[in-house]
């Protein structure tokens, strides 16, 4: 049946989603799109709804940018519904109003729409992204806290004294909007953290920010909302701060040396690292098995990712479900425990935390990391680690 769009067609704002028709969905859907309504077309689609090759849980920012520009539907028949599981797959052909014909599909769950076809790919564009600015003296010695297997640095930010934590699995500093809410222009689409899309990263004006003796200048950087704490969080300190330094992790005294020119004595292990983007990866064997693990000193567990999981889950120890948390504020149910044993090179690692995971630290699959999983804290706390950002290598030295 072909369907005129004439006027409202949508079911009533009082009948949940999930039990209307395919039919009636389908109408309220290209009614929303076609009337531009954002907010209705949010509560219609899953957060994590794929939308050709755009970052997913960015709805609220891709969808706007999507439907500045599109043709209205004039006019649709449904040509196909498949049905896998509790997915359904609706294939449109379309009249649009400038007399083009098309044929977007939607793909819809119980609830929510879960893939949005109506455009085949697209490019959000991104505001340019400050560079990194100010005093970075060749050696700095910061003593840190420990807050949930974290480190955190005291620092200063527009005259509020804080804590950032430390986190070189996020590529640059962001500050936690509350500190900082002077913000400007349009969000970045391509952030992401442990467990997921960050959300509303933008443009922010910095009056100061000091972390010991480095002060970065910049008058502007970024910032995100992030979660309520009981002390002031300022926010993260990512790759771009400490990446022209040889930088100490002293877990045992904790301190935090960034060096520029360190003397180094003879390590008990020391090995190149490769690098994508931001994050250092190593080979670490378990059970005679070699994952490669990216290195984030913002993960409170090791990760190591699905499908990986299913051979390191029977070697876990005193095996329990957990959540597992992102600086961005979001959670993921985890099963975690302790694995005995594994190595690098010779060197051995025991007892490490583990969690098993979904991958969600890049959600566009063209984007993703070449990685099985991550090394955090209880991985670089076993020894005295040190990580030469500039010459690409780790060395292991005795606490």
């Amino acid at each position: 049946m072909l369907r005129k769009l004439i006027g409202i067609l949508g079911i009533s704002a009082f009948s949940p989603l999930y039990a209307q028709s395919i039919p009636n969905r389908v109408d309220a859907l290209i009614t929303a799109i076609n009337q531009k309504n954002i907010p209705q077309l949010l509560t219609m689609v899953d957060d994590s709804c794929t939308i050709a090759n755009l970052p997913k849980g960015q709805n609220a920012i891709i969808l706007p940018a999507i439907l500045e520009k599109y043709v209205a539907i004039a006019s649709y028949k449904i040509v196909s519904q498949e049905t896998n599981g509790a997915l359904t797959k609706v294939q449109l052909d379309v009249k649009y109003q400038d007399n083009r014909e098309g044929h977007p599909y939607f793909v819809l769950g119980k609830e929510k729409v879960r893939e949005l076809g109506i455009i085949k790919s697209a490019r959000i564009p991104e505001p340019e992204m400050p560079i990194l600015a100010g005093i970075f003296p060749e050696k700095v010695v910061l003593p840190f806290k420990m807050r949930n297997g974290l480190i955190f640095l005291e620092a200063e930010l527009n005259g509020q004294k804080g804590y950032f934590q430390l986190d070189s699995g996020c590529p640059v500093v962001i500050l936690n909007r509350m500190y900082a809410p002077k913000t400007q222009g349009n969000p970045f689409t391509s952030f992401s953290g442990l467990n997921g899309a960050m959300n509303d990263v933008r443009l922010t004006e910095v009056s100061n920010l000091k972390i010991g003796a480095i002060e970065i200048t910049n008058k502007t950087l970024v910032s995100s909302p992030m979660e309520m704490t009981e002390f002031p969080f300022l926010g993260l300190l990512g790759y771009e701060w400490m990446k022209d330094y040889v930088v100490t992790f002293d877990y045992k005294n904790q301190l935090l040396t960034l060096d520029k020119a360190p003397k180094l004595t003879k390590a008990l292990l020391s090995i190149p690292f490769s690098q994508e983007r931001h994050i250092p990866i190593i080979p670490l064997t378990i059970q005679g098995k070699t994952y490669k693990l990216g290195i984030d000193c913002g993960a409170n567990a090791n990760v190591i990712y699905q499908p990986y999981s299913s051979a390191i889950s029977p070697l876990l120890q005193n095996v329990t479900t957990e959540n597992v948390e992102g600086a961005e504020g979001s959670t993921q149910q985890s099963i975690t425990g302790y694995l005995p044993e594994a190595k690098l090179e010779s060197l051995l690692f025991k007892d490490m935390f583990m969690a098993l995971t979904e991958n969600k630290i890049n959600v566009d699959a063209s984007h993703q990391l070449p990685i099985q999983g991550l090394l955090g804290t209880p991985f670089l706390q076993l020894y005295k680690t040190v990580i030469n950002f500039p010459a690409k290598t780790i060395a292991f030295y005795k606490n």
